[in-house]
């Protein structure tokens, strides 16, 4: 019984996440089609700084209209009046400032992180986040010389369903999905993350 739990609840999130992977994920392909892809490691890559602002913003707006393109069954688990919320946050080195000009550079390996909330709230249909303008407004933005990395956090319920068993009891999860970008020698990893925790049973 345990083990057939075990099993449902890991089929579960392996299947979903692979879902949000071709929802989020900005011309995502399976890993075992190497086009851009690193094999099993869901990562992908982006050599531009538009590319990684092109990314950041499809999986925002992706998230923000889940319920209108997802076949899965899922609603927004943070939500305030029926508008869902998520976070935007970046690591980044206190100070690094390169020239290679003159061979020199500024540097501190001090790492600070900043996390903002986005609550849109009041944008009406056909609101597009750009995560771009919303961190220049809020004095945040990014210096790709100094950058670590970068995310976007969503929270996502949803239930699982046996439709074989009509004993089966609807269970309620909650996703914590991570949309990151990590540097590494002049190249964005781009890559989506999901841990899966129980929430409260629906009764049906």
């Amino acid at each position: 019984m345990f083990g057939n739990e075990r099993y449902a609840f890991a089929r579960f999130l392996a299947q979903n996440t692979v879902s949000f992977r071709h929802l989020m994920l900005q011309d995502w392909n399976d890993p075992d089609i190497p086009v851009q892809v690193y094999p099993n490691s869901g990562l992908y890559a982006c050599y531009l700084k538009t590319e990684v602002f092109q990314k950041m913003d499809f999986a925002a707006n992706q998230f923000l209209n889940l319920r209108e393109i997802a076949i899965g069954t899922y609603h927004h688990a943070t939500s305030k009046n029926d508008t869902p919320h998520f976070q935007i946050c970046k690591r980044e080195f206190i100070q690094a400032h390169i020239f290679p000009q003159n061979h020199s550079y500024v540097y501190d390996s001090n790492i600070q992180e900043i996390c903002l909330s986005v609550d849109p709230t009041g944008t009406g249909k056909g609101y597009k986040f750009d995560t771009a303008d919303f961190l220049r407004e809020n004095n945040a933005s990014i210096n790709f010389d100094q950058l670590v990395d970068a995310k976007l956090v969503f929270g996502v319920k949803s239930v699982s369903l046996d439709p074989s068993d009509p004993d089966d009891t609807p269970d309620c999860y909650v996703f914590d999905i991570t949309v990151s970008v990590s540097i590494h020698v002049g190249v964005f990893f781009a890559c989506l993350s999901v841990c899966l925790s129980v929430c409260i049973s629906v009764d049906g």
